[in-house]
């Protein structure tokens, strides 16, 4: 879990029974009473970490995490969030 400079929340989600990664986010606007996906991957696995320091210093989103594929690398998804002024 992790928080924008807006105050939206984000959930970074590994599958339970799948190798799928979600993104979901609570938006502060909405006093984070609903939570919507705003992406998911397949082939992913492990606990994703997320660099806090890059998120709260700019609108980057970065997940630290793991492929599933035969041969496992190690990536970073950068995801620019659309925030509002």
């Amino acid at each position: 879990m992790c928080v924008d400079r807006q105050n939206n929340v984000y959930l970074i989600l590994p599958g339970n029974l799948d190798s799928s990664l979600s993104i979901m986010r609570g938006r502060r606007d909405q006093d984070y009473g609903v939570f919507e996906t705003v992406w998911t991957g397949e082939g992913f696995g492990g606990e994703p970490l997320v660099d806090v320091q890059r998120l709260e210093g700019s609108e980057m989103l970065s997940v630290f995490t793991r492929t599933e594929a035969k041969t496992r690398s190690i990536v970073v998804l950068d995801f620019i969030l659309k925030l509002a002024s």
